[in-house]
């Protein structure tokens, strides 16, 4: 195989991770063939094998890309400075920007945790889910000593709001014209705060 210069290889890449997610969500994993992919993307089945070495080893690296990047923005979230309200509102408008900005990565997420089908290839979810949820139960483990947070329980507490935020992804997935905004996100974290029982304060009455 002729070597492709650096720029060629992240382009011929780029193009067979894009089609990829769009065949898998389309038309599902079993049901999608190399021959879709290369013929969508524009490459022969050599430089796919090349690449990733088989369609599962594609379906593995996109959904790889997509768990890390969701990792790094919660991360960077959990570092955020600031209160509890601060803290959840830079988690959510990352999360917001990341569906906005990059809506068939998130929907390919939601295509392999939600629905699996025989032969598709093992998702790492519990894995994913752990540190996710760590990192949630910290930040709230440091608002209830902070006395931000009422007598709740921070596992029970972080579903409560993961799910409503996801809810709100969804929705965005499902509605193109659904606005994820600093509104929307401000909305979601006021009224989660609320339920929660965080102490009258400064951060509050933001």
């Amino acid at each position: 195989m002729p070597r492709l210069k650096a720029p060629d290889q992240q382009d011929v890449q780029h193009r067979i991770r894009a089609e990829a997610i769009q065949l898998f969500c389309a038309k599902g994993y079993v049901a999608t063939s190399v021959n879709d992919i290369v013929r969508a993307a524009g490459v022969t089945k050599p430089v796919l094998y090349y690449y990733f070495g088989s369609k599962a080893g594609l379906f593995d690296a996109l959904l790889g890309d997509a768990f890390l990047s969701l990792q790094r923005l919660t991360q960077e979230a959990a570092e955020h400075p600031g209160g509890l309200r601060a803290r959840l509102l830079d988690l959510v408008e990352r999360n917001f920007a990341f569906c906005n900005q990059h809506p068939e990565q998130l929907r390919f997420i939601l295509y392999a945790l939600f629905a699996p089908e025989q032969g598709i290839p093992e998702v790492r979810f519990p894995e994913f889910h752990r540190f996710n949820a760590g990192i949630f139960v910290r930040i709230l483990d440091e608002a209830h000593a902070q006395g931000e947070l009422g007598p709740a329980s921070p596992e029970e507490a972080g579903l409560h709001f993961i799910g409503a935020m996801h809810m709100m992804l969804v929705k965005r997935l499902r509605e193109p014209d659904y606005t994820l905004d600093r509104a929307a996100a401000e909305r979601l974290v006021d009224r989660y705060i609320q339920g929660v029982g965080i102490k009258a304060g400064e951060e509050t009455s933001r």
